[in-house]
């Protein structure tokens, strides 16, 4: 099947859809940790278990989230999770970051974004 220019476009603007989210639902995690840092507890728990049972496929993004989460200063890592850039991009599809937004925090930004 051959790709006309129109598709192409589609999936791009699925893509970046997807990335503008995946930031929207970072920021709103980065200012929560920013008022409750204990927050980060959250991730390094998540890390924990996740490594365990990861492929090798995803163990270097999650080798990375470790590093990061304990070895940035806390500004640097909370920039960083809603940073434009296709690594951060790819990183933010492994987020260990799940269970800090609440349902409805998390399902305020989903319906935001599906009204686009």
């Amino acid at each position: 099947m051959k790709s006309s220019a129109s598709t192409l476009r589609s999936v791009t603007r699925h893509h970046d859809w997807v990335d503008e989210r995946s930031r929207a639902l970072h920021a709103a995690i980065a200012d929560k940790i920013r008022h409750h840092p204990e927050l980060l507890e959250i991730p390094k728990a998540n890390l924990a278990r996740w490594m365990k049972d990861a492929s090798e496929a995803v163990q270097p993004a999650l080798q990375t989230w470790k590093t990061m989460i304990e070895t940035w200063p806390l500004e640097q890592l909370l920039e960083f999770l809603t940073q434009e850039g296709e690594r951060a991009d790819e990183l933010r599809q492994s987020s260990p970051f799940s269970g800090i937004l609440t349902p409805t925090e998390r399902n305020k930004i989903f319906a935001r974004y599906e009204a686009l």
